[in-house]
This record gives structure tokens, sequence and C-alpha cells, in this order.
């Protein structure tokens, strides 16, 4: 039982990651005074598909991911907010 509550909580994280990754990718371009259309460009994506990311309907793929950490100069962790290896069991 208590490994199904480690389960659990580490699925709620997950879903917290969502919410933690659009908030920051949103911040970090208006930081930057991009529009949605320069970002899509430096991630080289459609700027429909940055679109659904940035509003949350939709998550960037690693790709994509690794290519806006290194633009904002953050680690993929400081984008979605957390480190999960102190969240998740082992």
């Amino acid at each position: 039982m208590l490994l199904l509550r480690k389960i659990l909580h580490c699925e709620v994280t997950v879903h917290n990651l969502q919410k933690h990754l659009t908030s920051n990718l949103k911040a970090l371009r208006l930081y930057e005074g991009l529009t949605q259309e320069q970002v899509s460009e430096i991630a080289l994506i459609s700027r429909s598909r940055y679109s659904r990311i940035d509003s949350g309907k939709s998550t960037p793929d690693l790709p994509t991911l690794c290519l806006l950490a290194n633009h904002y100069q953050v680690g993929i962790d400081m984008l979605v907010g957390t480190d999960l290896r102190n969240s998740c069991p082992k």
C-alpha cells in the first residue's frame, strides 16, 4: 500500500510538471520579449504546435525541450520546476 501511495504521488507530481513547464516556458518567452512565432523557429516546430505548448494543450517532445532549454540557457529540470529523483519511488 505504501508503494502504491508513492506511485500515485509521483503521478500527481508528473501532472504538475506539465503546469510548471507551461508556466515557465511562457514566462521565459515573455521575459525575452519573444513571440510564439519566434520561439517556434528556435524550436524548429510550427507556430501552431508551439501555440499548443504555450497554452498547455500539448507537451514538447524531448528534442524540442532540449532546444528550448539550450536557448534559454537553463536545464530541463529548471523548466519543469523540480527534480524527480526526489519524488518518484525507486
